[in-house]
């Protein structure tokens, strides 16, 4: 009933409910908040999720960012968070480790 966008709200599938299969229904705030969700869904309320999944294999800066002391070059690495601003990947290792490319690479592909 919620899913095919027959009621908006969850007291008014309640009640159809009600009316056609049993009296009162034990329905936990949980499987209530659940059923909001999925009229939320059904009407546009709120955006579909979408379930593809998403691989970024390298990222290339082109040209080189002219980052480093000598203006020349860089040593690029990636940090991604989440929408809590928590890190959950990073590509940062001690800075000697990290490869320089110059300007004269033209392309910083980092993996």
């Amino acid at each position: 009933i919620a899913y095919h966008g027959i009621f908006q709200q969850v007291d008014h599938i309640v009640r159809y409910y009600e009316a056609r299969r049993c009296a009162h229904p034990l329905l936990t705030m949980s499987q209530k908040r659940y059923i909001q969700y999925l009229c939320d869904l059904s009407f546009g309320t709120i955006e579909r999720p979408h379930f593809t999944e998403l691989v970024i294999k390298t990222i290339n800066l082109s040209p080189v960012p002219l980052f480093n002391r000598e203006r020349n070059g860089c040593r690029p690495y990636i940090d991604v968070f989440n929408q809590d601003n928590k890190k959950i990947f990073s590509t940062y290792q001690d800075p000697n480790k990290l490869r320089v490319f110059t300007a004269t690479d033209g392309v910083c592909p980092i993996p």
